[in-house]
């Protein structure tokens, strides 16, 4: 059986997420498709869980400023208090996102997508047709190599479920190595020592 739809949509990140609503509440019906996490890679293990294990850093970067201006000593990251308070904001994201979905009544289905023709998607074997489709499904990172058996880079996925504070880390396009470093300033630019 082929189920139609107006508006179809490959991807359920914020992009296709702010497609899929505003077609859906504007009366069109309007289908939304993902295979991997609901609500994309921002609120699951990118902008939003950078911003959690951010402010511990940053926390830690102020206090280590202050000393001896006022503030004696400072705390210690606790990496595994830190990923939990993390865990508790990002573990349930996809359970959300598919109950916003529902509660505004935009269809969903979980698989991978691919195009039979120009209207119609295959989705687990499941024919899904739309009038119009948006492919909002992101871009993938390289991962580079400096040793065939050791990558150079970390996919920000995997910070997710680091349970101890990696010793480097990867910042824009820069690796920078040091036993000293615990997580410092993850994705955000620049370097800042905690222990």
């Amino acid at each position: 059986m082929t189920e139609h739809f107006e508006v179809g949509v490959i991807g359920a990140g914020p992009a296709g997420l702010s497609v899929a609503h505003p077609m859906q509440a504007a009366g069109k019906s309007t289908v939304i498709i993902e295979e991997y996490l609901w609500g994309g890679t921002c609120p699951n293990y990118g902008c939003d869980p950078k911003k959690v294990l951010l402010a511990a850093v940053e926390a830690k970067e102020h206090a280590e400023w202050m000393k001896g201006f006022g503030l004696r000593g400072h705390e210690e990251i606790d990496w595994h208090a830190l990923m939990a308070h993390k865990n508790a904001y990002t573990d349930p994201v996809p359970a959300r996102k598919v109950m916003n979905l529902d509660e505004t009544g935009v269809a969903h289905r979980y698989g991978h997508a691919f195009f039979v023709d120009a209207h119609t998607i295959d989705v687990n074997g499941q024919r899904i047709t739309a009038d119009t489709w948006v492919i909002a499904t992101g871009a993938r990172t390289t991962r580079l190599r400096t040793h065939p058996d050791r990558p150079a880079t970390m996919p920000s996925q995997c910070i997710k479920c680091l349970d101890h504070q990696p010793h480097q880390c990867q910042s824009g396009q820069n690796m920078v190595p040091d036993v000293k470093l615990s997580v410092l300033r993850l994705f955000a630019g620049r370097w800042l020592r905690f222990r």
